[in-house]
């Protein structure tokens, strides 16, 4: 998700489970947050990981399956 999005639409932080270190944000470079910070903003990562990324992993699987 485009962390400008996130702050246009007045969220006041995101939750998230599974990390994706190919495809999602991740926070090795927070300096870049400046931009976004003028409020108090908080990013909650990992609740509940291992379900989340079974989840995520289970749900592409079937959607393979049923392409092919």
């Amino acid at each position: 998700m485009c962390m400008g999005l996130i702050k246009l639409s007045r969220l006041d932080g995101i939750v998230y489970g599974a990390a994706s270190p190919l495809f999602g944000f991740r926070l090795d470079n927070q300096d870049d947050l400046w931009v976004y910070k003028k409020d108090a903003f908080s990013i909650i990562e990992g609740v509940k990981g291992e379900e989340s990324a079974a989840l995520l992993k289970n749900f592409f699987h079937k959607k393979r399956e049923k392409s092919e």
